[in-house]
Formats: C-alpha cells, sequence, structure tokens
C-alpha cells in the first residue's frame, strides 16, 4: 500500500515536467491556478449541496471571491495580450543583453 502514493506521486511530477517542457512554466501556473480555482467552485457547489453545509461554513468568504476574481482577471489578460514577437525570440535574458550593448 506504500508504493500507491509514491507511483501517483512520481507520474504526477513527470506530468508536470512534460506540461512545463511542452507548454512553458508561465502556462503551467496559470493551469495550476485555474485548477485550483475550478477546485475551490466544484468544492463549494458539494458543500451547499449537502445537508450540513451550516455545520461546516460551506460558504464563499470574501477572500476566495477576491482571489478567484483576480485569478481570473489574470487569466483572460495573459490569453488576449500574448507576447510580443520581439520577447519571445531572444533567448538571452536581459543581463545578457546588457553585455552586449557595453561591448558595442
Amino acid at each position: 500500500h506504500t508504493l500507491i502514493p509514491i507511483l501517483l506521486n512520481s507520474i504526477g511530477g513527470i506530468l508536470v515536467g512534460l506540461v512545463t517542457q511542452h507548454a512553458g512554466s508561465v502556462r503551467k501556473g496559470f493551469a495550476l491556478i485555474f485548477g485550483i480555482f475550478l477546485s475551490g467552485v466544484v468544492q463549494e457547489l458539494l458543500l451547499n449541496s449537502s445537508t450540513n453545509s451550516q455545520q461546516r461554513g460551506g460558504h464563499v468568504s470574501k477572500e476566495q471571491v477576491l482571489g478567484g476574481t483576480l485569478a481570473a482577471v489574470s487569466l483572460w489578460m495573459h490569453a488576449t495580450n500574448p507576447p510580443s514577437a520581439a520577447s519571445t525570440s531572444s533567448s538571452s535574458s536581459p543581463v545578457e543583453e546588457t553585455k552586449k550593448t557595453k561591448k558595442d
């Protein structure tokens, strides 16, 4: 029984590595935010549908609403304003660019 969590964590780590390699770390971060947001929505729906939701405090707090709104807005902003081709075509870091400028 101890191998089950170990195998699940290792498979999850491999999947995270593949997603990061394929989509990049920014998209992976936004997918993580969306997953957390979706989990919160589903959890709230399940808690409110249960008969003892009043005992568990199954209401969405102001902080959760604010966090979900900020996550949704950031996802929308990133999706509608992709980075320019000039900023993504250069593989060098800003430090390397400064060094190149100083040499010239």
